[in-house]
């Protein structure tokens, strides 16, 4: 169907400002407000590594549970108009085509298998790395550019069984086709696209490179959402543990928040730079530019200036997003300092203890050191009160020691003046 190969167009409106696929526009651009999931807060999740009870805020139903009503195979296809969806048993049902009446049409497949893979190679026209990466789980995100379409991988986060993982989504977008193929371990986070469809939102009046930020937005809230609830769990930690810093329960959970943030950056490091490339103008190729010297620049863009605008906030979350992390890390490592420095200034303690139990009975040893000689002549074994004696001279040489440790003591504090501006501090 040659509508199936129609090419990408701008926001409504817009003009295109050399996009990848270029076609006409009118030169006034309508402005549009950026879509954002409206998603109710999630209660009390359990802590995916440690398993534990913990209040997590923060953390959305879309990323805690990611349950999702819709049957495996779901297609939207909608316009300004009209929508019109349809529910698939078998993904040998879904074909090629688009109608004329259409806008977009959307195909989202909830499991991967072999099976899937080649019937969309064949019927979509895919190349056999594109079929290969698809397949790949888990495979980087990242996105490709090939002649009759465009395909993306990105990963979402997500809990299961308690534990925090990641979900694999291949895109596929081909003229006005969107095929989206999820890893199937948990449902997606495009329930609000859906719902915004049904209505006549932004969404629903736009077009395919629109609605292709729309499901990349979605995701990208998702690993904003799961980041913003280890924040907050991360700080909550803290509270507790400047108010007992010896506890080592929190230790455990500062150590296990650590490992979900290095999970959750290993997400988002190459979804930051996927995004960038979006945005970023790409070579033409020399076959090109020979076949259409003059006719149009060398360097051209994949989304239109509209799109890319809208791209750029998503750039900007992502942003954020690193940023929450970064000082995330170094909240958790300076919680393990602090966890450390109380454990050794508890030992420390221990030690001075044991110091200065050891420095009063070290006189004592002295003198029954020097008494237990197994010599033949003690004059003062044969006194009448000899052991009397011996104790006067233990407690004496006590009550001295012990003045001897507080002098000492007084000597090596810093004076008076110094010590409330060091508490002051």
């Amino acid at each position: 169907d040659a509508s199936n190969h129609q090419t990408f167009s701008g926001a409504p409106n817009q003009k295109p400002d050399h996009s990848l696929f270029d076609s006409d526009h009118d030169d006034d651009a309508v402005e549009y407000s950026s879509y954002r999931r409206h998603i109710v807060v999630g209660g009390t999740e359990k802590s995916p590594l440690l398993g534990k009870a913990n209040d997590r805020k923060g953390l959305k139903k879309q990323a805690s549970s990611g349950s999702s009503s819709f049957p495996a195979i779901h297609e939207i296809t909608f316009s300004a108009e009209r929508i019109e969806e349809r529910f698939y048993n078998n993904h040998h049902e879904v074909q090629r085509g688009t109608p004329s009446w259409a806008s977009v049409r959307w195909i989202n497949f909830g499991g991967c298998s072999e099976d899937l893979v080649q019937h969309l190679q064949t019927t979509f026209k895919l190349h056999r790395l594109t079929a290969k990466d698809i397949a790949e789980v888990p495979h980087r995100p990242k996105m490709d550019l090939y002649s009759n379409y465009m395909f993306f991988i990105f990963q979402s986060p997500c809990i299961i069984h308690e534990k925090l993982g990641k979900e694999q989504m291949s895109m596929v977008i081909s003229g006005k086709t969107v095929i989206t193929i999820r890893e199937g371990k948990k449902g997606d986070c495009w329930d609000a696209i859906r719902s915004s469809l049904r209505e006549q939102s932004e969404v629903r009046i736009s077009n395919v490179e629109f609605f292709i930020y729309s499901l990349v937005d979605a995701i990208v809230e998702t690993l904003l959402d799961m980041v913003e609830a280890l924040v907050e769990e991360i700080e909550a930690v803290e509270m507790k543990m400047y108010k007992d810093p010896a506890d080592a329960q929190l230790l455990g959970i500062v150590r296990a928040v650590n490992r979900e943030i290095h999970f959750v950056r290993n997400i988002i490091t190459p979804t930051y730079a996927l995004v960038q490339k979006m945005l970023k103008p790409f070579f033409r190729g020399w076959n090109y530019v020979k076949h259409h010297e003059g006719a149009i620049k060398q360097y051209g863009y994949y989304f239109s200036a509209g799109t890319r605008t809208y791209l750029q906030d998503v750039d900007d979350t992502l942003v954020k997003i690193r940023d929450h992390i970064d000082n995330a890390t170094e909240v958790c490592s300076s919680l393990s300092d602090m966890y450390q420095s109380t454990q050794d200034h508890m030992m420390n303690r221990i030690m001075l203890i044991l110091t200065i139990v050891s420095t009063i009975f070290l006189p004592l040893g002295f003198l029954a050191g020097i008494y237990g000689m197994n010599f033949h002549h003690f004059p003062e074994l044969e006194w009448e009160h000899a052991l009397a004696y011996w104790w006067t001279a233990a407690v004496i040489l006590v009550i001295v020691t012990l003045i001897g440790l507080r002098v000492m003591w007084k000597c090596l504090l810093p004076p008076k003046t110094q010590r409330v501006r060091l508490r002051m501090q």
